[in-house]
């Protein structure tokens, strides 16, 4: 549309600020459905992420269209696209663990499948643009407020608006420490008339959390009489 175009934007800006349209103009340029569908299916789409899946859990599921505008919808995080927590937390551990993709397991022991799914250089990209989204893009605000979380961290928002039941869902995968990774996060939350706590804020009280009991854990005992 000349009416609008008169801007230019690089993936590098439009993944931390959440520009959609610009995502959605470069996949049409430099994608097409069958190439998205193939890394769709390498990221875990399509297929059981687990093992055991609970009873009544689905996998996580990537429906590409043919046609150029349902295709580029499906492109920029919309579309006919369903996504778990636990797999939005596999995703963000990809980019944390420089490319390798480790499938979970939800008791104690050892990790399941790896698999490289992006080559270590791009996966350095992504982190330093996620990075960027906490520090400067669409979650700057939740976790510049306070209380702060004393780790910097990286990340991903996402968010939906359902106008015919009024509801909100808000979206926050991401991982932290930013440089050196040691835990992934991912948050769901969709609310409904007044109430308005977002996922990103919840990632980082979780995070908060979880590094709160690292310091616990690791203070020393001393003995008093």
């Amino acid at each position: 549309d000349p009416r609008h175009d008169h801007a230019c934007t690089t993936l590098f800006d439009a993944l931390p600020h959440s520009q959609n349209t610009a995502i959605a103009k470069l996949a049409l340029k430099h994608l097409d459905p069958d190439a998205l569908r193939e890394e769709a299916r390498r990221f875990g789409f399509d297929a059981p992420l687990l093992e055991r899946m609970p009873s009544g859990a689905a996998p996580s599921s990537a429906r590409i269209p043919e046609d150029p505008f349902g295709f580029a919808e499906a492109a920029s995080g919309f579309g006919d696209v369903k996504l778990s927590a636990l797999h939005g937390a596999v995703l963000a551990s990809v980019v944390a663990t420089g490319g390798v993709l480790v499938l979970p397991r939800l008791t104690d022991g050892e990790a399941g499948e790896a698999r490289r799914v992006v080559d270590e250089r791009n996966a350095e990209t992504l982190r330093r643009m996620m990075a960027e989204t906490v520090t400067a893009g669409t979650a700057r605000r939740a976790f510049g407020s306070g209380p702060r979380l004393t780790k910097s961290a990286a990340g991903k928002t996402g968010s939906l608006t359902d106008y015919r039941t009024g509801l909100d869902t808000s979206w926050f995968v991401g991982f932290a420490p930013a440089e050196r990774p040691q835990v992934a996060v991912a948050t769901v939350v969709v609310n409904q008339g007044k109430w308005h706590v977002k996922a990103p804020w919840v990632a980082k009280e979780a995070l908060r959390a979880y590094f709160a009991g690292q310091e616990r854990a690791a203070r020393p005992v001393v003995a008093r009489r």
